[in-house]
């Protein structure tokens, strides 16, 4: 099946769902009784992983270091991080329903510092703008720079650019992937289970195919490179195996402010050291 034809399977299923069609016991409930048949199911699912999780530890895999950066990033501060072994560039190209054109000098730098570089997106469901709008500013804004990109990640981690209605969060999510999608674009998810869970129904998987990188539920201040590792990750959303992860916020290292990241060769492009980028 190809992968729109998924989403739009999904999109389906869901409607069947409240519609309560699958689940007529739901009918009648309120927002907080499916909030809590929800809960229910993730709490049987998350005791299964735990189980699975603790009976087989998860084997150590060569890492890559990742900075997320803001703003713009001068030439001298780009070839210090990579000379602390930083190989790729992680840049919010789209928050608060806007494009930002900042994007187009860092990543350009990255690239020809022979660095790769992966853009994400923060969409806002409280706004007027339509998640497929938001999406094609983000893509256009990136074509208008020059840069093409192939994947898309998608960040969700402040409840406040989301819905109270966890329904309607399903339906925008959908509607983002698929708008990537019917572009030619591959999607990844930027989150965690905790605010993954408290965003969206949890009750289907329809991201479960695209690639995870996940956060701490929490903000963990950087401290060298501890927390650099896959070892706490536990599957959620239909995700088994991690792509990359945030492990830490707010280094401050060769004159600017960083996140820390690490990214699984072979899930994430990362350049060869003989690459020359031209521009």
């Amino acid at each position: 099946m190809r992968a729109s034809d998924a989403r739009m399977t999904h999109a389906a299923t869901i409607n069947r769902l409240f519609a309560n069609k699958l689940y007529p016991e739901l009918q009648g409930r309120s927002e907080m009784g499916l909030f809590m048949f929800r809960a229910m199911i993730a709490i049987a699912l998350s005791l299964l992983v735990f189980t699975a999780a603790h009976a087989a530890p998860t084997k150590q895999v060569n890492i890559t270091y990742a900075a997320e950066v803001f703003g713009r990033i001068e030439t001298d501060q780009m070839q210090c991080l990579h000379k602390k072994n930083y190989k790729i560039i992680l840049y919010e190209a789209y928050a608060d329903g806007k494009f930002d054109d900042n994007v187009k000098a860092t990543m350009w730098t990255a690239i020809n510092d022979k660095m790769g570089g992966e853009v994400y997106m923060t969409p806002d469901a409280t706004i007027e703008k339509s998640a497929q709008q938001q999406m094609d500013e983000t893509l256009n804004g990136m074509i208008r720079h020059g840069m093409p990109i192939t994947r898309i990640w998608i960040k969700i981690a402040d409840e406040k650019k989301w819905s109270s209605s966890i329904n309607y969060n399903d339906f925008f999510l959908n509607d983002l992937v698929m708008a990537a999608e019917a572009r030619g674009r591959s999607v990844g998810i930027i989150t965690n289970s905790k605010a993954f869970y408290r965003t969206f129904t949890g009750l289907y998987d329809f991201v479960g195919e695209d690639r995870i990188w996940y956060t701490t539920p929490e903000p963990v201040t950087c401290t060298d490179k501890k927390g650099a590792n896959f070892d706490d990750f536990v599957p959620f959303g239909g995700w088994r195996k991690p792509s990359a992860k945030q492990y830490c916020v707010g280094e401050n290292v060769c004159g600017i402010t960083i996140n820390g990241n690490i990214v699984k060769p072979g899930f994430i492009w990362i350049p060869p050291r003989d690459a020359v980028a031209h521009h």
